[in-house]
């Protein structure tokens, strides 16, 4: 009977190292407590990091802005955009607004911009763009996501 306690208390591994059932179990169970409250936190990593996936398809757009503020609204047509690259092909200036119709990018003809959100906590969901008034412009659009 004495044996049976005393391997119940230590016991020697195959490299004669000594294992202690009731400490192994004690870190594992100290272990847990610290891995469980982490699970959200990983949860969260693992949330973020799909959202910054790039699936290599691209939307390619045609914008004909006017003075007058339109939008483009990525909610229902495809994932959201990772990054845009805009081509100005008309002969007058374009603001394009990411997100919010503020904090305009100014793209001059000729001129090319590409807005990058790889790392952001938001991604590209609305295009907003306009010209100043009683003028037009043709704008590409090149969307990846």
């Amino acid at each position: 009977m004495l044996d049976k306690t005393k391997s119940l208390v230590a016991e020697k591994d195959e490299w004669g190292s000594v294992v202690e059932p009731i400490m192994t179990a004690l870190l594992f169970g100290v272990m847990l407590l610290v891995v469980i409250p982490m699970l959200p936190v990983v949860q969260s990593a693992q949330k973020y990091f799909a959202s910054q996936s790039y699936e290599g398809n691209v939307e390619t757009r045609v914008l004909n802005a006017t003075g007058t503020l339109q939008w483009l609204d990525f909610t229902n047509i495809c994932p959201y955009l990772i990054s845009a690259f805009f081509i100005n092909r008309g002969t007058n200036k374009v603001y394009i607004g990411i997100n919010e119709a503020k904090d305009w990018l100014e793209i001059f003809p000729g001129e090319t911009r590409t807005v990058s959100h790889v790392g952001a906590e938001k991604r590209i969901v609305i295009i907003f763009y306009k010209c100043d008034t009683a003028k037009t412009t043709t704008v590409e659009l090149e969307g990846h996501y």
